[in-house]
């Protein structure tokens, strides 16, 4: 749904594409910033009696450009000795105030409901940013926390940290998607959080529930060379550039 917001698409806005339809009665409020090209919404859903805020990923159709260029520049975090990827929090930080504005909307209207992230990509390292952000500095814990195709964030402090305070958090990964192997982990200057679901293959829901290193050997690490960027796109039997190109076009 989230590729259906912003810069990347349309339908979140008023509720209206394929994907939202099968959520009737949500109330969405969409979070972008054209600059940063951070995208995303924050939506009441009536149906499961949450508030949901989900970042979504990189243009799909730039996919290889954005692998290409990830970089490596770290900055500070509020926690002992965290650092974060630059650009994956300068990301966040751009839409930060309309998030927390959005979301403080829907906790008037609806106090003491849950409040559920996720994030696909790009959009996957917000949605830890996210969480983390809302736990650390504003009190507010975050009931449930998925994220699909989700790079290193930062580095072993900052996993550590983040994997400690951020329960029922589940990183999903899927077969030879490259995502998860970036940012690379030379040195642990970046290392992935737990906890990893690793899916070997699209076409069935099989999966295997990783050890809590964030970077077990025998899940998505496995894999080193000959990486496959269609991986990135399938996740639990979705295809999230179909799902794009029918908001886009």
């Amino acid at each position: 749904v989230a590729y259906c917001a912003g810069t990347l698409g349309h339908g979140v806005e008023d509720w209206s594409c394929d994907a939202c339809k099968k959520y009737p009665g949500v109330s969405a409020t969409v979070v972008s910033n054209t600059t940063t090209d951070a995208n995303g919404f924050v939506a009441w859903d009536p149906n499961s009696q949450r508030i949901i805020i989900s970042f979504t990923g990189t243009d799909p159709l730039d996919i290889k450009n954005w692998i290409d260029d990830i970089g490596l520049i770290q900055t500070d975090f509020p926690c002992s000795g965290c650092k974060v990827h630059k650009g994956f929090y300068d990301a966040y930080k751009s839409i930060e105030p309309q998030v927390l504005a959005a979301l403080a909307h829907y906790r008037q209207g609806h106090p003491g409901t849950p409040v559920a992230v996720t994030g696909h990509s790009l959009g996957a390292a917000q949605a830890v940013l996210c969480a983390f952000s809302l736990h650390l500095q504003h009190g507010i814990t975050v009931s449930t926390m998925y994220t699909f195709g989700q790079p290193r964030v930062g580095n072993v402090e900052f996993a550590q940290a983040y994997t400690s305070q951020v329960s029922h958090n589940w990183r999903l990964t899927h077969h030879m998607d490259p995502v998860p192997h970036l940012p690379p982990n030379t040195g642990n200057i970046y290392r992935h959080n737990s906890q990893e679901v690793f899916y070997p293959d699209f076409t069935d829901l099989k999966y295997t529930v990783c050890d809590g290193s964030g970077e077990d050997p025998t899940c998505s690490d496995k894999f080193i060379m000959d990486l496959i960027v269609t991986d990135h796109w399938w996740y639990g039997n979705f295809n999230f550039l179909t799902g794009y190109t029918s908001c886009k076009f």
